[in-house]
């Protein structure tokens, strides 16, 4: 009986324990994004704080979406590209409901720019880059 006795107070006593630890509180994931026109380009940057994000899906107007995924370990980023000139809606959703970034200025093609800023880039000067959507 004495054993018996000895089993049963020590479950009461851990008991307890094991909720507390097994227990966690859950932190809800906070998206942010952002877009950034530039020729014929929008680039996108999705970054989670918290708390993983389920998949990410983003389009510019309601055309075709790219499916991404932003795990809280730093910014994803993503380009639509062969845009037209003019103001377009960047559509995303990171499972906290649809979203829109209106207003996204894209600029007309710019092969000499590019061509520069990739050239930049492949010497190891990014930081001299002056479109953060090229390459």
């Amino acid at each position: 009986m004495r054993k018996f006795a000895h089993r049963a107070a020590a479950i009461i006593a851990v008991a307890p324990l094991m909720f507390f630890a097994g227990a966690g509180t859950a932190q809800a994931a906070h998206v942010t994004t952002t877009a950034v026109g530039g020729p014929t380009r929008i680039l996108i940057t999705t970054t989670v704080t918290g708390a993983f994000a389920p998949g990410c899906r983003a389009d510019v107007d309601g055309g075709a979406s790219q499916t991404y995924q932003a795990t809280g370990t730093g910014p994803v980023s993503l380009t639509f590209r062969g845009l037209a000139a003019g103001t377009h809606t960047v559509n995303w959703n990171c499972g906290e409901g649809p979203r829109s970034i209106p207003n996204v200025v894209v600029k007309a093609a710019d092969p000499v720019g590019d061509a520069l800023n990739m050239a930049l880039k492949a010497a190891g000067s990014s930081q001299l880059v002056t479109d953060p959507t090229c390459c």
